[in-house]
């Protein structure tokens, strides 16, 4: 084997398992919430998903939302409660009070999928999704 066949071949082996790498995830606790994401967290314990793909949990309301294409739909007019039994607990909560009640917007999604939920006074209102 010619040298330079060697190189590209090294080459393509490093490429390949960096790729490699990149199709894992990794899950961890966090505040008594479960957690998904493609980077492992600095500082806590964590299990490493190899192949990428979350076992699916019977109940959704204590794990982190993954884009799951069986999901359960959220339309307008549900509950909060009916959402987290839906998506699980979203990536972030943002929340704005007001006179007139509190409006939040909850976040859902990881690196570059992301969908929202937005609340008034704990009632869905609308939902944006990718």
């Amino acid at each position: 084997m010619s040298r330079k066949l060697w190189l590209v071949s090294m080459i393509l082996v490093a490429l390949l398992l960096q790729v490699l790498q990149a199709a894992e995830m990794y899950e961890w606790k966090e505040n008594g919430r479960l957690k998904l994401g493609d980077r492992p967290p600095v500082g806590i314990p964590y299990k490493t998903i190899p192949d990428g793909k979350p076992k699916p949990s019977t109940s959704n309301r204590n794990r982190s939302y993954v884009f799951y294409p069986d999901r359960h739909p959220v339309r307008p007019s549900m509950t909060a409660d009916e959402v987290l039994d839906a998506w699980g607990q979203p990536v972030r909560i943002n929340k704005t009070t007001y006179a007139s009640g509190v409006h939040e917007q909850w976040v859902y999604g990881m690196g570059n999928l992301w969908e929202f939920i937005y609340l008034e006074n704990g009632i869905v209102t609308a939902v944006q999704e990718r």
